[in-house]
């Protein structure tokens, strides 16, 4: 009779539904979580530490799974607040995965259905696959295999397709765990086969994985009866322990060959490798697989008929497992010890076994448990001469067996051996092909503006909704006023018909009456002149026939008419009754109709209600955005307070461009030889030492990927990342400036190891002033970001300029010149791409100036040296003109006559012919000209726009 390898039965239940990649040592995890935790201090924003402690759970899983889950926790409470966020779904998925391995497999399950929908509405087709690979992990958890394999296939389909094959490789695992535990043979070969070539084609880093999945699948085959392929598999699993210096699972795996052995009648070579393991176990003080050794080791005393040592080993290893409450091992070794007292003629203790490991076989639903199980207590029935009982069991075995034994089985397992050594071939001749880059993740932003989206739709639906059945309502209400009005005409025409009814009745009666008096006239007339006019009585007689026939026929018509009526009199009582039905019907309609229109109304306000929620949060981020925007005195005390404007217009309440000021003023003592002063000045009071003032105003604005809430995300982290650049490092050449910036948005996006593709269009100025002034004139005031020299030592000044796709437009001498941008945005870029981009600079230039104090002393200051390396040569003489930078909102903007777009060259004559008009005025003419444009367009605006003008 074969016998199972309990070893690898439980090994395999809990090892493949965990995602493990090839971990460190457990001192290295440690040291992880120590430095992730001193960062956390550092850390002010919410969503980063909510990362970091994701970070810290993850390196404590199964580690210390109490940390891993305190963490995960943490986690998502601060993410709560962003309950349709990726960063909240992975949260859940977290504490999920850490309960599954805690096996708080109802918890587990319960925060997986809260993750799914998450990751289905961004569409994250990676994580999607992970929830359902967690919940197959969860149901094979609790031994409910059809559903683990129905959520483990799907969540493989998707870990195929998005190429993440280390993870499935451990689902594919799974599978084959299940299918093997139903006794699907050829299924769970299929898979195993699967998992082996996705761990090879990872490379020697997944070896401890090829080696489990071989062992597993030797123990499959093994079952199945291809004893020669089971013992290839076993042995390429010892070969791979051994190289790896695991002796625990070495000692396993040679348990699990001497099965395969035995089932081959090479016993001697069995009960070495059975031996050799049980050394093993016993030093490391491994009771389940001391129980395993002991329990596999009796089945050749079986063979030699030693019944006595095979059952002193069974009830140690029942014990054992009993001890290690282990359901599985109780129900095979119970099964075995049921067999020998089978062989000792006990049948009634044989059945008290069975019994127990027929009920957890089939709470567990393990059909070759089950099989072999229902043969011995076919055979204890026959025992004790209950042959009716013994001949159903033998049915339920013989049903088992043909079940998992099929011919069919056995072609297919052959078949995929031979798909899988062919592919295993093919792939050794040649290299893994570069994978495609995955399609680009959108940010929690543009999944967040996607659920407003959605809920204005929602709202939009429901209140179409109620008007229709508001009109409807309307309807029923005139149709019962009509039915209402024809039952009351029924009911009119049925009172005329009772009159008239009536009024032919009293007809009768009257002539009725009159006969009665004629015929009294008649017989007194006759009593009076009987004797004399026995003429005239003849004639009265006819008269009396005639008028007698007449009265009959007037009584027919009567009878006729009365019948008449009371046809129309049932026929308007039928009418009436269909009235008061179809009344009843109207108005349990219209009940129903008030059931529906409140439940619509209660959606509707729920609706209203989470609009608004949706709608205050955006204003909240709104009044975030806008204070982190410069304040237009701080860009005054640079630039003067006539000499710039804003324009600045957002498509949302919050927007995706952003404007970003800084001034920057440094110095230096420039000294006059005494000789130029001797030669050129008789004022020996005239100073000889001047501080070399420098002022940089950097102005900077930027169009970011997308626009309302993602956008505004995106842009206050270029706002940050400005600030880091110019403030904190001192970095003010326009270049430099923004290939810091690409790096650093690469840097915070992870972009080199996401897909994560995000940016922003920017144009950068830098309007640097060189000021030379009398020392004493610096000392009275230090030197700061608000002090502003006096303009009459202004000795030099010059723009420097440089673009990311975004160009620079500026009129001087009333011609308009656009200097081109780098057509390179920033952020973006290949995965793996870490090369910074190099952007160009441009320079315009103004012509040096005298010093004012040259009429004075005749001196007249160094000119401060020139900076070269540039692309352009000076451009322009005299005064340097206006400058516009903008983004491509107003250019790109629908409307007009034609509903076409407004176009750069209509944008560039429209700031040539504004040009001369004061700065307020150009803003006013810019705004009132794109929302006329709007207007005549009947568009919307489909862009945030944005565009600053400053003279110099």
């Amino acid at each position: 009779m074969q016998k199972k390898a309990i070893l690898f039965f439980i090994w395999f239940q809990c090892l493949f539904f965990s995602v493990v990649a090839q971990k460190p040592a457990d001192k290295q995890k440690l040291q992880v979580i120590d430095s992730l935790k001193l960062a956390l201090p550092k850390i002010q924003k919410d969503t980063l530490r909510a990362r970091q402690y994701s970070l810290i759970a993850e390196n404590y899983r199964r580690l210390q799974n109490d940390s891993a889950l305190l963490y995960a926790e943490k986690s998502r409470v601060i993410f709560q607040a962003y309950p349709k966020s990726w960063g909240y779904a992975h949260a859940i998925l977290q504490v999920a995965s850490v309960q599954k391995d805690k096996r708080n497999y109802d918890l587990s399950l319960k925060n997986f259905q809260v993750a799914l929908p998450i990751f289905e509405i961004l569409k994250d087709q990676k994580y999607i696959g992970y929830v359902y690979s967690g919940f197959g992990n969860a149901y094979y958890g609790k031994n409910d295999y059809k559903k683990a394999i129905e959520y483990s296939s799907k969540g493989l389909d998707l870990l195929e397709k998005v190429k993440d094959y280390f993870v499935a490789a451990n689902t594919a695992n799974d599978l084959s765990i299940c299918y093997k535990n139903l006794g699907n043979y050829p299924k769970s070969v299929e898979y195993s086969m699967k998992a082996i070539k996705y761990y090879e084609n990872l490379g020697s880093s997944q070896q401890m994985n090829v080696a489990m999945t071989s062992a597993n699948l030797g123990i499959t085959l093994r079952r199945q009866g291809n004893h020669e392929q089971a013992i290839q598999y076993i042995k390429n699993a010892i070969e791979i322990y051994q190289t790896l210096g695991d002796s625990i699972a070495t000692a396993r795996t040679k348990s699990n060959l001497a099965d395969v052995y035995k089932l081959v009648k090479r016993e001697n070579e069995a009960l070495g490798l059975y031996q050799e393991a049980l050394r093993t176990f016993t030093q490391r003080n491994e009771k389940f697989y001391i129980g395993m050794v002991l329990n596999n080791q009796s089945t050749i005393f079986e063979n030699r008929k030693d019944f006595i040592f095979a059952q002193q080993n069974y009830e140690k290893a029942l014990a054992i497992f009993r001890e290690l409450n282990s359901p599985s091992a109780v129900s095979e070794v119970a099964n075995h010890l049921a067999y020998v007292y089978l062989q000792q003629q006990q049948p009634q203790k044989a059945l008290e076994l069975t019994k127990e490991a027929w009920e957890i076989a089939k709470k567990r639903n393990e059909k070759p448990m089950l099989r072999d199980i229902a043969l011995n207590i076919s055979l204890a029935h026959a025992q004790l001469n209950d042959f009716a009982k013994a001949y159903e069991y033998q049915q339920i075995y013989s049903a088992y067996k043909d079940s998992i034994f099929s011919k069919e089985n056995t072609d297919a397992i052959a078949q995929m051996q031979e798909i899988y050594a062919s592919e295993k071939k093919e792939q050794e001749n040649r290299l893994l092909r570069n994978e495609n880059e995955l399609k680009a993740s959108q940010l929690t932003q543009q999944r967040l503006l996607a659920e407003e989206s959605k809920l204005l739709v929602a709202k939009g639906r429901a209140e179409n909704a109620l008007l229709q059945q508001e009109k409807t309502l309307h309807l029923i209400e005139i149709e019962k006023k009509q039915l209402a009005d024809a039952q009351k005409q029924s009911q009119i025409t049925l009172l005329q018909q009772e009159k008239s009814l009536q009024a032919n009745a009293l007809k009768i009666q009257e002539q009725e009456l009159e006969q009665h008096q004629t015929q009294q006239r008649v017989a007194f007339a006759i009593g009076l002149l009987v004797l004399a006019i026995i003429g005239i009585l003849y004639r009265n007689n006819r008269q009396k026939q005639k008028t007698n026939l007449v009265l009959t026929t007037q009584k027919q018509e009567i009878t006729l008419k009365n019948t008449e009526l009371e046809q129309q009199k049932e026929e308007i009582l039928a009418i009436a009754d269909n009235l008061r039905q179809t009344n009843e019907v109207v108005e349990e309609q219209k009940n129903e109709l008030e059931n529906t229109l409140q439940v619509v109304q209660t959606q509707k306000h729920e609706i209203e209600e989470i609009n608004k929620n949706v709608e205050a949060s955006i204003k909240y981020a709104q009044r975030i955005q806008s204070a982190m925007l410069p304040f237009e005195e701080r860009i005054a005390n640079g630039l003067g307070k006539d000499n710039f404007f804003i324009l600045f217009r957002p498509r949302d309440i919050v927007s995706g461009d952003f404007y970003w000021f800084h001034k920057v003023v440094s110095g230096e003592q420039v000294v006059v030889g005494s000789e130029n002063l001797q030669a050129t000045n008789k004022n020996k009071s005239l100073p000889t030492t001047y501080s070399l003032l420098t002022t940089n105003c950097i102005f900077a604005v930027a169009d970011c990927t997308g626009h309302g809430v993602p956008g505004a995300f995106m842009s206050m982290v270029g706002m940050n990342i400005l600030d880091e650049i110019v403030i904190a490092k001192a970095i003010t050449q326009p270049d430099k400036i923004l290939t810091e910036l690409h790096r650093n948005i690469r840097y915070s996006l992870k972009q080199a190891e996401t897909e994560v593709r995000d940016g922003m269009d920017i144009v950068v100025l830098n309007i640097e002033k060189n000021y030379f002034v009398p020392e004493n004139q610096v000392v009275k005031q230090e030197i700061t970001e608000n002090f502003e020299p006096n303009e009459q030592y202004l000795n030099h000044c010059k723009v420097l300029y440089a673009g990311a796709m975004n160009p620079l437009f500026y009129v001087q001498n009333q011609q308009l010149t656009e200097i081109k941008a780098t057509k390179k945005p920033i952020g973006g870029g290949s995965l793996g791409d870490i090369g910074d981009r190099v952007f160009e600079l441009h320079e315009v230039k103004s012509p040096p100036s005298i010093s004012p104090l040259t009429p004075k002393g005749g001196i007249a200051p160094p000119n401060p040296p020139q900076r070269g390396g540039l692309k352009t040569p000076p451009l322009g003489v005299g005064g340097l003109g206006i400058f516009y930078l903008c983004t491509d909102g107003f250019q790109d903007q629908f409307g007009g006559k034609q509903n076409r777009k407004f176009m750069s060259k209509r944008m560039k004559e429209l700031l040539q012919n504004i040009a001369e008009e004061s700065m307020p005025k150009q803003k006013e003419i810019l705004d009132q000209t794109i929302t006329d444009w709007i207007a005549e367009g009947n568009e919307h605006q489909t862009d945030d726009i944005t565009v600053v003008g400053i003279r110099l």
